[in-house]
């Protein structure tokens, strides 16, 4: 009975295993492993929630600027349950993209930069930004403990607009 007790649970761990690395998101591999360099800057800096501005300049191992590239841009919040904000941007001039973003909600984000380059070739960079409350959102407001008071429904609460 103890042996069969632990084949089912070295199973139940090897199939949790695989599940888990099937969810998990594959890191990107650098930007200067296809001899690009992806630079980013941003306004406002330090970034609040609300409307921004991401300047992503693309160079290659010259320093010359990267034309006739592609650029897709995917924030996501490090909590789970958030829509990721996604931008794709296909005309740069001089090697900068000029990008609208919104930084939907305050607390810690992860930005992930994808140039496709005219050969086809791929560069990703990662960054991780903490976007602070901006003029719609008060200051100390606990942008986890509201996402997880939505996911909490009292029988008598009565819908209403967010």
């Amino acid at each position: 009975m103890a042996r069969q007790a632990r084949s089912w649970l070295t199973f139940l761990l090897l199939v949790g295993g695989l599940v888990l690395t099937a969810c998990r998101q594959a890191e990107p591999p650098g930007a200067q492993a296809a001899g690009i360099e992806i630079a980013v800057t941003m306004e406002p800096d330090p970034p609040v929630t609300g409307a921004a501005t991401l300047w992503v300049s693309v160079r290659n191992e010259a320093g010359e600027p990267v034309r006739d590239a592609k650029l897709n841009v995917r924030g996501d919040m490090t909590h789970a349950g958030m829509v990721p904000v996604i931008r794709d941007i296909e005309e740069s001039e001089d090697g900068v993209f000029v990008v609208p973003f919104e930084w939907t909600m305050s607390g810690d984000w992860i930005v992930d930069f994808t140039v496709m380059l005219p050969d086809g070739e791929t560069a990703q960079e990662r960054l991780d930004i903490t976007v602070a409350p901006g003029e719609n959102e008060p200051e100390g407001h606990d942008a986890h403990a509201d996402h997880d008071a939505h996911d909490v429904h009292d029988e008598h609460e009565t819908p209403h607009d967010g």
